[in-house]
């Protein structure tokens, strides 16, 4: 239609980025720990290994490519690390995975 042309041009960079996004996301223990965390303020490592059965060094290491690919932050409280979702839209996103 007409209102095709006012639509901003996606970057090939600006594509890339969200594919690798969408790539750290797509693995079945991150995705898990994706779920935990739109469902929870924030969660520890300690959770995680309780809830999903998994070792610490396991989720220790996903938790890392979320944190790279900046879809997960953290928060120290003493020793104690709290991670939480990034933002709001992946909240949403995660939302819509599980629906």
């Amino acid at each position: 239609g007409a209102n095709m042309a006012k639509r901003v041009k996606i970057t090939k960079r600006e594509l890339m980025v969200k594919a690798e996004m969408l790539k750290a996301m797509a693995s079945p223990v991150r995705l898990g720990i994706l779920k935990e965390l739109s469902e929870n303020d924030y969660c520890t490592v300690t959770y995680f290994t309780e809830v999903m059965d998994e070792s610490q060094s396991t989720i220790s290491q996903h938790l890392a490519k979320l944190r790279s690919r900046q879809i997960v932050s953290v928060e120290y409280e003493g020793t104690r690390a709290k991670y939480s979702l990034e933002n709001d839209k992946i909240r949403a996103l995660v939302k819509i995975v599980f629906e």
